[in-house]
């Protein structure tokens, strides 16, 4: 028999996808560390469905995501444990009762656990994340939609920070969310390196984000015969964490929803400079202009 982990994740409708799912993911990883097993207990009270076209409701919302990442689920458990946090008291049990005759699951809560969780991965990421890992637990991804890119071209996401009704600190300078006057000549500033670095490939740049298109459609202009440009603007999320997590190369904005992407992938990633999460040691960080090296 064997031991599971599981985290319960509740985002009170006011956290993303983004937000929420860091944690078990990073569970998930740590789960192998521990050669114990990994359990998904699902997200509750999922916010931002509310002023999209994609979700009627909060638990349709949550289902999207939760089939899309297609954790395991211990559903019958012979005994559940939720007496425990994310410390040196859980490492000591797992190391007492790893040859049990039941299946066992380990319920982690959210307020104790998920932070610890966080500082542990990052202060032991060198052996917590492990190419093989990253590649299987991408590999185990569910996704039903269509699939548009082309093996041929170098596909690069870039994702663009815009600011939604459920933010709950939009204010914040950090957050570098897009304004079309500001933000827009930092991006061409990326993209003509971009053209310089692959002058001789044939690119396709791909914009997710969310808002009105108005605020995107210059990007457009930057189209030439060898580099394509495309916009996703309010597509389903699913959709977009998809094509940025199997894009050649992914450009983080500053939020939780570029960086869970950025965790299902092992190399050729960049991040802002002033990103507050940890990232691995191949992320590639770059200035506030994207002065990216040629």
């Amino acid at each position: 028999m064997s031991l599971h982990l599981s985290l319960s994740m509740n985002g009170n409708k006011t956290e993303g996808v983004g937000a929420m799912m860091m944690y078990p993911i990073m569970l998930s990883f740590v789960c192998k560390l521990f050669n114990t097993e990994f359990s998904f207990s699902g997200i509750k009270n999922l916010s931002h469905f509310e002023y999209t076209e994609h979700a009627e409701d909060c638990d349709s919302w949550s289902e999207s995501f939760e089939k899309f990442f297609n954790f395991p689920r211990l559903e019958n458990p012979d005994k559940v444990i939720n007496q425990l946090s994310f410390n040196q008291n859980l490492i000591n049990f797992i190391e007492q009762n790893r040859n049990v005759n039941e299946e066992i699951l380990i319920e982690l809560p959210q307020d104790g656990a998920s932070w610890a969780i966080q500082q542990f991965c990052e202060q032991n990421h060198t052996i917590v994340f492990k190419k093989e890992s990253i590649d299987e637990l991408r590999n185990n991804l569910k996704f039903e939609g269509e699939k548009y890119f082309n093996e041929d071209e170098v596909n690069i996401a870039i994702h663009i920070r815009s600011e939604n009704p459920k933010d709950v600190d939009a204010s914040s300078s950090d957050r570098e969310l897009y304004n079309l006057e500001r933000d827009f000549p930092r991006y061409v500033n990326l993209i003509d390196r971009l053209k310089k670095k692959f002058y001789n490939k044939k690119i396709v740049i791909h914009i997710y984000s969310q808002g009105f298109v108005s605020d995107f459609k210059n990007f457009l202009d930057l189209t030439t015969d060898l580099f394509e440009i495309q916009l996703h603007i309010d597509d389903h999320p699913v959709n977009d964490l998809y094509h940025m997590i199997n894009a050649d190369i992914l450009f983080m904005a500053n939020s939780g929803f570029s960086y869970i992407a950025s965790l299902l992938r092992s190399d050729n990633t960049y991040v802002r400079d002033n990103f507050w999460c940890f990232t691995y040691p191949t992320t590639i960080k770059v200035d506030y202009n994207f002065n990216i090296p040629l």
